[in-house]
């Protein structure tokens, strides 16, 4: 009831919304039950990805597997240190949630919060690992931060702003510390040289013409 308070809007139907995150449930434990009762899986740990209120106290998916296949299983839950105070009314439901005598998760760790909005800057290319290290631009968008920039299909990315691109997650990550208007060096190998690039960060939205 507390969680439905925090969705309904002025709705009553809390019925209705109960057995829709029942079901939700059901179906996603029955999911990871199946992956587990297969034999080829028996020394396989599964991981889950789904929302704190699916899995905080047992309740929800952790619970449902365990009715279906009794496995051991460990809740981990992230914990933001702090949020805005001009994020909070966005980002927290204003709910009044019943004090239980449990634990919500067996695992916790903390993260800073990160703004996941739309507003997000990206390069503008598709990519693919490198053998080596580096991100291979597979592809780059028309009018994108990467394509005033220079950028070409078949550069490896190499560095952002001085730091070494080894994964996927380093180029993603490293741009992703940037705001609109930001400039920065990217530094790609193309033909065997290794070319410094200036990129003027922008947001990159799909079938927007720049």
């Amino acid at each position: 009831q507390g969680i439905f308070g925090g969705h309904s809007k002025g709705t009553s139907h809390g019925d209705a919304f109960y057995r829709v995150q029942a079901i939700w449930d059901e179906t996603m434990a029955e999911t990871a039950a199946r992956f587990l009762a297969d034999p080829e899986h028996r020394d396989t740990r599964l991981v889950v990805f789904a929302g704190g209120n699916h899995v905080r106290y047992g309740f929800g998916i952790p619970r449902r597997v365990f009715r279906r296949v009794p496995a051991a299983y460990v809740i981990v839950d992230p914990l933001t240190i702090e949020i805005p105070d001009e994020k909070k009314e966005k980002l927290l439901m204003d709910v009044d949630l019943p004090e239980l005598p449990l634990r919500p998760a067996d695992v916790y760790w903390a993260v800073g919060y990160d703004d996941l909005e739309d507003d997000r800057v990206m390069l503008g290319v598709r990519i693919e690992k490198a053998e080596g290290g580096g991100a291979r631009v597979e592809g780059v968008m028309p009018g994108s931060p990467a394509d005033r920039a220079g950028i070409r299909e078949g550069d490896v990315i190499v560095a952002v702003d001085g730091e070494p691109v080894e994964e996927l997650f380093d180029l993603t990550f490293q741009v992703g510390q940037h705001k609109p208007g930001d400039t920065g060096p990217v530094e790609v190998v193309r033909g065997g040289e290794r070319i410094r690039l200036e990129v003027t960060y922008d947001v990159v939205r799909h079938g927007e013409k720049r």
